[in-house]
């Protein structure tokens, strides 16, 4: 079940607890990741619709995974089809998809409540984000909101290891927390022993229904 939006007040209360919130940005932020499987689908348009339909399925089903792997797994399967140099096309198809990203990052905004969340907020607010440092700073920048996170950051591959980087020079663990909306950002969590919130989507129904997993 998806979760109709908590208000400001009830965040509040959600994060009490907490000093230092670590975000990630697809869909926890801002409601991108379909829009991004648009986006794998466009940089293949000259390819069948079967292609197509294996690329939106798998990105629905790893939503949390970097174009850094799913980019060629995609590129991959698409060798059934056209044979290309698979170097040169996946340089091509990095740069053509960093495109199509833009786009949809600057026209998709920050979900409403958290945007007044953050702007209110006294906590130490990072981002943990796969894509690309110099999206998500631009991204971050044309929504005037550069200013309420302690640090962006981006190509975050391995969340889990940016985590354990940021936690240890973090004293109190227990007043920290990661949000997230996938299964490689609950994992993160886990494995660096800090408590993790899930941003509901369609997409991870599943996450949803862990016991006593917190939900927003």
């Amino acid at each position: 079940m998806i979760m109709k939006q908590l208000n400001t007040e009830a965040l509040e209360s959600i994060f009490e607890n907490y000093d230092y919130i670590f975000w990630d940005y697809d869909d926890t932020l801002s409601p991108t990741v379909e829009k991004k499987g648009i986006a794998y689908i466009k940089i293949f348009k000259e390819y069948p619709q079967e292609l197509k339909d294996f690329i939106l399925d798998h990105h629905k089903k790893f939503p949390g995974v970097s174009r850094q792997v799913k980019l060629p797994i995609y590129l991959k399967e698409s060798l059934k089809y056209k044979d290309v140099n698979f170097d040169s096309k996946l340089i091509d198809l990095k740069r053509k998809f960093s495109i199509e990203c833009i786009q949809i990052l600057s026209v998709i905004p920050i979900f409403k409540n958290i945007e007044k969340f953050l702007k209110n907020s006294k906590k130490h607010n990072f981002i943990i984000t796969n894509m690309p440092q110099e999206e998500i700073n631009e991204t971050i920048k044309s929504k005037l909101l550069k200013e309420f996170f302690i640090q962006i950051i981006g190509d975050a591959i391995d969340k889990a290891d940016i985590l354990k980087e940021k936690l240890s020079n973090i004293k109190d663990k227990e007043r920290c927390v990661f949000v997230g909306d996938s299964k490689t950002d609950y994992e993160a969590a886990y494995n660096c022993n800090i408590d993790f919130i899930l941003k509901s989507s369609s997409l991870n129904k599943s996450l949803q229904l862990i016991p006593r997993i917190k939900i927003i």
